[in-house]
């Protein structure tokens, strides 16, 4: 699985998720609350954070956009893993 980053904002990060298969896909595209649709054999999932709790609002995160953005894929990535152990 790849996740990548493929627009940031106001308060949305929208990830695109690619290399799954085609149960991993179904899956989650079930359970996933937030907006999750299909296109190209991609998955892309959007969240909107509250103002407060969105990762890109410090001046740190502003200064060091790359570091952020790649911190935001990994721990994503993560979170659907752990999504995908409850398959």
């Amino acid at each position: 699985m790849d996740v990548k980053i493929i627009k940031t904002e106001q308060n949305t990060i929208i990830y695109e998720i690619t290399n799954l298969d085609d149960s991993s896909k179904k899956f989650l595209l079930e359970k996933l609350e937030e907006n999750t649709k299909e296109e190209e054999n991609k998955l892309i999932y959007t969240i909107k954070f509250k103002p407060e709790l969105y990762p890109f609002q410090s001046p740190d995160a502003q200064l060091k956009y790359e570091d952020y953005i790649a911190r935001e894929e990994i721990e994503m990535k993560y979170f659907l893993l752990s999504f995908l152990e409850d398959m």
